[in-house]
């Protein structure tokens, strides 16, 4: 492997590293911020709040992304196969929006008649 591109590879490396602790680091403020007074029930809140969010798609879907940017740069795949990739997940993140936007909908439908 060429030397200047072992350079980059680390230095790509190193800035992913420092851009995913700035995210845990942000994540975990705000996830103290929002429950240091969310009661007794701290533990049901944050597993309903992660439910509702979608977190674990949202960062399997961050990580494919991370993962193709990756591998193109790298020249493991070609520029076709990531655009259909990232087409891929253009269409699950829209078609997955639908059941939340109305499980949300319904949610408040029921709290108003309740």
């Amino acid at each position: 492997m060429d030397d200047k591109l072992l350079v980059a590879y680390t230095e790509l490396a190193k800035y992913g590293v420092i851009v995913a602790g700035i995210f845990v680091f942000g994540a975990t403020i705000a996830t103290c911020v929002a429950f240091s007074n969310a009661g007794p029930d701290k533990a049901r809140v944050f597993a309903s709040l992660i439910e509702k969010m979608g977190v674990l798609q949202l960062v399997t879907v961050l990580n494919i992304i991370l993962a193709v940017g990756i591998l193109t740069f790298m020249g493991k795949i070609n520029s076709e196969g990531a655009i259909s990739i990232y087409s891929g997940i253009a269409g699950y993140v829209l078609g997955g929006l639908r059941p939340i936007i109305r499980s949300s909908s319904v949610d408040r439908d029921n709290k108003g008649a309740g």
